[in-house]
This record gives C-alpha cells, sequence and structure tokens, in this order.
C-alpha cells in the first residue's frame, strides 16, 4: 500500500520506506506509478522545493526518525534543473548536514547507522540522472512519439518566431501536450498517467523503476 503524506508540521511516519519528493507535480507522478506498479510499503513525502530540502530533513524528517525504529530507506527524487551535477551535490549536502548515508552516485544505495539501527538512502536527480532537466523533460521523452507531439512543436516554432517561449519551456510542452487529450483536456500528470496518456511503463521511465526497485528491495 501506498501512504502518501503532503508536507505538513503533523504529518507521521507510517512506513519503512520514505520517498521525498520536491513537489505537486512530483508527488502525484510518483503516488501514481507507485500504486501502478503495485509496491507496498512506501510513502511518499512532499519536503516543499529544492531550497528546503535540508531544513527539511534536519528540523523535520530525522528527528521523527530516530523516534521510531521502522525506517529502513530513504529516497529523495529532484530535478537537475539546469545543472545536474549541481543538483546532486546539493541533495548529498543535505543528506550528510542530517546526518544520513551520503550515496556515491545517484541509482546507489549508501548505508549508515542512525541511533544504532541500519538505514538506507538513495537519489534520484531528475530527468535521467545526467542531464539537465526536470519531471517534465522525463514525461515528455515517454510521450515522444505520441501523435498530438508534432502539432506541439509546432505550436512551439510558432511562438518562438514571435520571441514568446515560456522560461519553463519542458514544463509548458507537457502542459500543452496534455491539453490535446480529446478525453479530457485538464489531465494533470498523475491523472495522465493513471490514464494511460502518459504510458507508466514507457522505456523512457527504466530507471525511475530501477529506482523504485531499490526502495522495494530495502528491508
Amino acid at each position: 500500500m501506498v501512504s502518501p503524506s503532503r508536507l505538513a508540521a503533523s504529518f507521521e511516519i507510517e512506513q519503512p520506506r520514505l520517498l521525498l519528493v520536491e513537489g505537486n507535480d512530483d508527488f502525484h507522478f510518483f503516488r501514481r506509478i507507485i500504486e501502478l506498479r503495485g509496491s507496498e510499503g512506501v510513502q511518499i513525502i512532499e519536503f516543499g522545493g529544492k531550497n528546503k530540502l535540508g531544513d527539511f530533513l534536519t528540523d523535520i524528517l530525522v528527528p521523527r526518525v530516530r523516534a521510531i525504529d521502522i525506517v529502513r530507506i530513504i529516497g529523495v527524487v529532484r530535478d537537475a534543473d539546469d545543472y545536474y551535477d549541481r543538483a546532486f551535490q546539493s541533495v548529498a549536502e543535505s543528506l550528510r548536514r542530517a546526518g544520513l548515508p551520503i550515496p556515491a552516485a545517484p541509482m546507489v544505495s549508501a548505508n549508515g547507522i542512525l541511533d544504532g539501527a541500519v538505514i538506507l538512502s538513495s537519489v534520484y536527480i531528475m530527468p535521467d540522472n545526467g542531464s539537465p532537466g526536470d519531471l517534465e523533460s522525463l514525461c515528455l521523452d515517454a510521450v515522444n512519439g505520441a501523435p498530438a507531439m508534432p502539432c506541439v512543436s509546432r505550436y512551439f516554432d510558432c511562438l518562438q518566431s514571435i520571441g514568446h517561449v515560456p522560461r519553463q519551456e519542458s514544463k509548458a510542452r507537457l502542459r500543452a501536450f496534455l491539453a490535446a487529450n480529446r478525453d479530457d483536456p485538464t489531465l494533470l500528470t498523475g491523472n495522465a498517467l493513471a490514464a494511460g496518456v502518459i504510458p507508466w511503463d514507457s522505456p523512457a521511465f527504466d530507471d525511475v523503476h530501477k529506482f523504485l526497485d531499490m526502495l522495494d528491495a530495502a528491508d
């Protein structure tokens, strides 16, 4: 069972596997993909943005992990944005500050001891643990061959011709693609996964599934 949690002062740790994500879209994306996988024992927690991870780990999460003896692994997901290396180093520094084990690289588990108990940590940097981008970049890769995508590309070519390209282009492109859905143009990322508009088993998500396999395997 997936136990989703929004960032709130009152949330309680309920599962041995914690998946920490940046924001609302990430929360619903991972909630849906974990449900579709049939994974159990995973609690998804939104930490409120990349600049808040360090304080969230140190001030909120780790004290609660120390108070109970059920957490076995903490997975952290954040966007690379413009610089993958900087994103990973930022997560690593946040883990260090919180006294949690620091993986040598994304997709590698690190073992550590917290209050005498073994705990693991792992990191995934969107979109693919090596490139700049974000969740939307990853989802665009998954729908790259969809019939509507050439139309989306022409739309953005038109915007570019008048100097009107959105600053967050990947987010705008994905929204344009989802708005082209004939059945429901209001779908957001998580619901689009559930509806099959974004195929959750796309090869574009292979590394996401491998990362979630690491969570599932943690005892």
